[in-house]
């Protein structure tokens, strides 16, 4: 009865998606069913998240990926700031590090994941999950140098940026009770 077939599709606790859930994308059902059964599960779980949303890249976009796929250090950013107590209070790294995520959490960009194209339109899209939890490294130097937390910058181990994870980072030092220099680098495709 039609009582019956709406209680066992209610019932239903696997939710498949149809090529109206990607509006953005061109997918025929051969990438919708790639997309559904390879592409997304392997993303979700190496981010602990899950997708909220899929679009095609920019061909701006595309031209930054595509550069960095043949040069990874290409459109690379590193930028190096100071953060400061101007009332010689020691600052927390850990309200730092929850603020950092807080921007992540807030700034879709932040929390996307760029993937060869699904479809012909475009040679990427870009992938936004529903959280990430952002990498963040703290490193403790053994002198008040900014010399040295540079270096111990430079030592990190680098980003891939082909991985299905959004290609950004951040690394704070504290250098002194009220001062923490940190580094955030960054895909220019963000």
């Amino acid at each position: 009865s039609l009582e019956t077939i709406s209680n066992e599709l209610v019932s239903t606790e696997i939710s498949h998606r149809t090529l109206c859930d990607y509006e953005f994308l061109s997918l025929g059902y051969t990438e919708l069913d790639r997309l559904q059964e390879s592409v997304i599960p392997e993303i979700e779980k190496l981010n602990n998240s899950t997708v909220e949303r899929i679009y095609r890249c920019l061909p701006t976009v595309d031209g930054i990926l595509i550069s960095q796929f043949k040069d990874p250090e290409s459109y690379k950013t590193v930028q190096h700031f100071e953060i400061t107590s101007h009332i010689d209070d020691q600052i927390d790294i850990e309200h730092l590090s929850l603020a950092w995520q807080k921007v992540v959490a807030n700034q879709p960009a932040l929390r996307t994941v760029f993937i060869p194209g699904m479809d012909k339109a475009a040679a990427f899209n870009q992938v936004v999950l529903s959280q990430y939890h952002a990498e963040l490294i703290i490193l403790h130097t053994a002198s008040d140098e900014y010399t040295e937390a540079l270096e111990m910058f430079k030592n990190l181990t680098p980003i891939n940026y082909q991985s299905f994870k959004p290609p950004h980072r951040v690394a704070m030092c504290r250098i002194s009770p009220s001062r923490v220099l940190c580094q955030v680098e960054m895909s220019h495709a963000i």
